[in-house]
């Protein structure tokens, strides 16, 4: 389902597209995992995840994409997070998947955990900025 970008009275140079969260802030998984180790496990009931999110934007007539990324995949104690970007035509394709298994997190897999958490959150930040051509 393509809906168009912005309204085609807008004129600026450029945009940024920002996409919702797919989980990772809904879990409260950045607040489970503030410090940086633990000496005790993390519990954390409720917040299995896997979401699947697909995203098709239909590009304004005159807009190109400036900075698409590369593919991510990241995974490792139990969390699997992956992000796809791809132009096809005047539409730009994005898809990301986010799985938390674990209901108790190791102290000595945490280290990871949050490694992996923290890069996840920081890619699902990423805006796409498109320009005027």
């Amino acid at each position: 389902m393509a809906a168009p970008a912005f309204p085609s009275s807008q004129k600026s140079r450029t945009r940024i597209l920002y996409f919702a969260d797919i989980g990772i802030v809904e879990a409260g998984l950045s607040q489970r995992i503030a410090t940086a180790s633990r000496d005790d496990p993390l519990i954390m009931r409720n917040a299995a995840r896997d979401v699947t999110q697909k995203i098709e934007v239909r590009l304004p007539a005159g807009m190109s994409v400036l900075n698409l990324p590369p593919d991510l995949k990241l995974s490792g104690a139990g969390v699997s997070y992956e992000r796809s970007a791809r132009i096809d035509g005047n539409k730009l394709l994005w898809k990301r998947q986010f799985i938390l298994k674990p209901d108790r997190v190791q102290p000595q897999d945490y280290p990871m955990l949050k490694e992996l958490i923290d890069k996840a959150l920081l890619d699902a930040r990423r805006g796409i900025v498109l320009v005027r051509q």
